[in-house]
């Protein structure tokens, strides 16, 4: 038989299955007439993985050996709701937007088409079940990274991620100077989970808590939210050094916290730690055959540091060389001073400009990659396409204009072959195929016109080769009934500063965008009080002024809406 056939089971392997049926599919028992060829065994449909997106919602995905656009045709899902789409890609089914705490029942009916390894369509004869469980993901709290500059008047703050946390108890621990040369191995290691051992020792030998407090994340449930813990203001009512900060979920009271050290409390150590240096100077180092050259600058103007004192520190904590920057923020070292090796080898440099502080690790990694995804994008297949739209929203009835580009891996033209776009629905289904024909440098323009009925949601456009309908590239769009600007408005508040107790006055002019005034239009209007951002501060001269509670700050609160025309 040749590729696309489809084949049933014949009426006495039919006989059969409805003597001894089984729960789920039994590929090793389909015995199509394909040449010879045998459905190959194990699970057509496997289980579902769950894993939860950025709005909170899950998402439960599944392998399956089918890319028939009418698949989806043949699933059922209970309980369902509106906003719960599914699309099949790549053999590869995801239904999105499920709710936590939800089970859900997927079934998927006799007749469903799947495709065997050489290419072979064969139909289900049997009636497929799934079960998803929808759960809440466990509390997570971890930083960014395993070192953080903050940049003196300029940051805005420390991010953490968090999961399911609602609060957050914040401990700070200082180390002097002196002690760098101990944290520096420490550093290297990374603290992004700190040991019971590794804090107790920092406690006893190096370390002084300085500060505690707590922080309220607001967010979804199930998402990791990125949040900025505004310590940079904590920071600056502290002497200079080197700050361990340690966070952690404020409902787990056996946390192993400084404060909760030697109180007869069994802890734990479900922290998470990140080292923090206060500074306004950027420190760099070259080191070449005659010595070293280091370089010292401003991090808000990028502008030379002068007469900022730089000491080379050794592996023994020996200050070896000390020395001030000139006026273009360098200074030089001697290649004597940096050529010592073991004990006498130079560990770190230390710089001083007025009250600032800073230093540079010359034992660590030039660039350090960890951190950098340096792989590039991974290649499924031999041709790769780029594919836009003229915008990213379109309402029912309107016309997407779709322009796309193919390349092979070398990112030129030799050998792409004809494609094809396949525009799929909301809930996974597809709605046109269209073909498409390269130009000469195999690029394409495409215009398609949405229904009337274009069911709302995320639409998505394939670009496929039409060889082996490989998906070489793709867009999405979204689909709603929005409506375009109409009207233009301005509003102009009275600059004076309000007085408790008296009312707030303002103007309000409305025009149409064609011209004329948006007279006899009703108007509501609600008033937000809320803190002045930095820049707003800066304009009435108080930007070195911070106000209210850094670690807890006012949200907003609404005043009463007003009705006029």
């Amino acid at each position: 038989a040749s590729d696309n056939t489809e084949t049933n089971l014949t009426a006495s392997e039919m006989a059969q299955r409805v003597v001894r049926p089984v729960p789920d599919l039994d590929l090793s028992r389909i015995k199509p007439q394909m040449g010879g060829e045998s459905v190959p065994t194990g699970s057509a449909f496997g289980q579902f993985e769950v894993s939860f997106m950025a709005d909170g919602f899950a998402k439960a995905c599944v392998k399956t050996q089918s890319n028939s656009p009418k698949f989806l045709d043949f699933l059922r899902l209970e309980p369902t709701a509106s906003r719960i789409q599914m699309a099949l890609s790549d053999q590869q089914l995801c239904i999105k937007n499920l709710e936590s705490g939800k089970d859900y029942s997927v079934q998927l009916m006799a007749g469903a088409t799947f495709v065997t390894a050489l290419g072979h369509n064969y139909k289900s004869r049997e009636l497929i079940e799934r079960s998803i469980e929808i759960r809440d993901l466990g509390t997570a709290l971890e930083f960014a990274d395993k070192g953080y500059v903050l940049a003196k008047g300029s940051s805005k703050g420390v991010p953490i991620f968090t999961t399911n946390v609602s609060d957050v108890d914040l401990e700070l621990v200082r180390v002097s100077e002196r002690a760098l040369n101990k944290m520096l191995s420490n550093m290297r290691e990374g603290l992004g989970n700190i040991s019971r051992g590794d804090l107790r020792q920092l406690l006893n030998n190096s370390a002084t808590p300085v500060w505690k407090g707590r922080h309220s994340i607001n967010s979804a449930r199930n998402v990791r939210a990125e949040k900025a813990l505004p310590i940079d203001q904590v920071l600056q009512t502290l002497p200079e050094g080197l700050f361990l900060l340690i966070a952690a979920d404020a409902g787990d009271e056996k946390a192993f916290l400084p404060s909760r050290v030697g109180k007869g409390i069994d802890l734990t150590y479900a922290v998470t730690a990140q080292w923090i240096l206060s500074t306004n100077l950027g420190v760099s180092a070259a080191k070449y055959p005659r010595g070293m050259s280091v370089n010292v600058r401003a991090l808000d103007t990028a502008e030379p540091v002068r007469n900022a004192k730089v000491d080379l520190i050794t592996k023994a904590n020996d200050i070896v060389f000390s020395g001030e920057t000139d006026e273009n923020g360098v200074v030089a070292l001697p290649e004597p001073a940096v050529r010592g090796k073991r004990a006498n080898a130079p560990s770190h440099l230390v710089v001083r400009s007025d009250k600032d502080f800073s230093f540079l690790a010359l034992d660590h990694a030039a660039l350090d990659l960890s951190s950098l995804d340096i792989q590039g994008r991974v290649f499924n297949s031999a041709l790769d396409a780029y594919l836009f739209t003229d915008r990213g929203i379109y309402r029912p009835r309107e016309t997407v204009h779709l322009t796309g580009l193919v390349r092979n891996r070398l990112a030129t033209t030799d050998g792409v072959t004809d494609v094809e776009l396949v525009m799929y629905r909301p809930n996974g289904s597809a709605y046109k195929t269209i073909s498409t024909e390269l130009t000469r440098t195999a690029s394409f323009s495409q215009s398609v016109r949405l229904p009337a009925d274009a069911p709302r949601g995320s639409w998505r456009v394939e670009v496929q080769t039409k060889a082996d309908g490989t998906t070489i590239g793709f867009a999405e769009i979204d689909v709603q009934d929005f409506v375009p600007e109409r009207l233009k408005v301005e509003v102009a508040v009275n600059q004076e500063p309000g007085l408790l107790g008296e009312s707030v006055k303002f103007s309000l002019l409305a025009k149409f965008l064609y011209g004329s005034p948006g007279s006899n239009l009703g108007v509501e209007s609600e008033a937000v009080i809320r803190t002045l951002s930095g820049s707003e501060l800066g304009g009435k001269g108080t930007s070195a002024y911070a106000f209210g509670d850094a670690l807890q700050p006012f949200k907003g609160s609404s005043l009463r809406t007003v009705s006029t025309s």
